[in-house]
Order: structure tokens, then C-alpha cells, then sequence
């Protein structure tokens, strides 16, 4: 997966306002730990394929999400990239003395009936 976005030529500047929008939603669900907005925002044809509560024990139960920072959106047809910032730390007892690491994370979205859902089948 490349690192940088698309070039501007082919991207849609509009819809990534739109976009950059809802992922702000996605961090803030993730500092939050809100599970249930977290699933909300997942592309629903891909819940079939996906266990809701193995998921968010990977995104909140495993880890706190302490900070996170949009650097980068893309956005062409209806795929979307987000280039995002987290400072996380494990939440295991046994951890504790682990400093808090920032992870920069390209996050797949795609549009569906003009709504941005995390793409799950992406992340794998």
C-alpha cells in the first residue's frame, strides 16, 4: 500500500472534505472507546464476514487510544485513504511501564450510498 496519496489530478477534493469529516468521528470514537459508534462507522456488507466483539477487542479492549491526528486524506470514486497519527498504549496490567508509542496507520474507507464506512476487509 503506497504511502503517500494519489496525485490531485485524479482526486476528488470534495468528497475528501466529506471524508476527513466522518474519519475525524472514527478518532474521536476511538478516544472515546466507543465500541458501538466505532462498529456504526464499519462497512456494513463487511460485518457478516467480521466478529463485532473480536473487533473492538483488537481496537479497545487490548489498547488505549490516548491521541490521534489526521495527516492525509485521498479520495478516488468511491475508495477513500486517511493517513492517521495515534499515540496508543497496551492496557494489559503486565505493561505497564511501556511508554505510549505513536503507530501512523493508512486507513481504507469506501462510500456507500454517498455515507464513508471503515473498510474491515481492508484492515486485514
Amino acid at each position: 500500500q503506497k504511502d503517500l496519496p494519489a496525485p490531485p489530478v485524479v482526486r476528488d477534493p470534495a468528497a475528501e472534505a466529506q471524508l476527513r469529516l466522518r474519519a475525524a468521528e472514527w478518532v474521536r470514537a476511538r478516544l472515546d472507546e466507543d465500541g458501538a459508534g466505532l462498529w456504526a462507522m464499519t462497512d456494513p456488507s463487511d460485518h457478516e464476514f467480521f466478529d463485532e466483539d473480536a473487533y473492538l477487542e483488537r481496537e479497545i479492549v487490548r489498547k488505549r487510544t490516548l491521541e490521534g491526528e489526521l495527516q492525509w486524506t485521498e479520495v478516488v470514486g468511491d475508495r477513500g485513504r486517511v493517513r492517521v497519527a495515534y499515540l496508543s498504549k497496551p492496557i494489559d496490567p503486565n505493561m505497564t511501564k511501556i511508554a505510549p508509542q505513536w503507530t501512523q496507520e493508512i486507513e481504507s474507507w469506501v462510500r456507500v450510498d454517498g455515507v464513508w464506512y471503515y473498510d474491515l476487509s481492508a484492515a486485514r
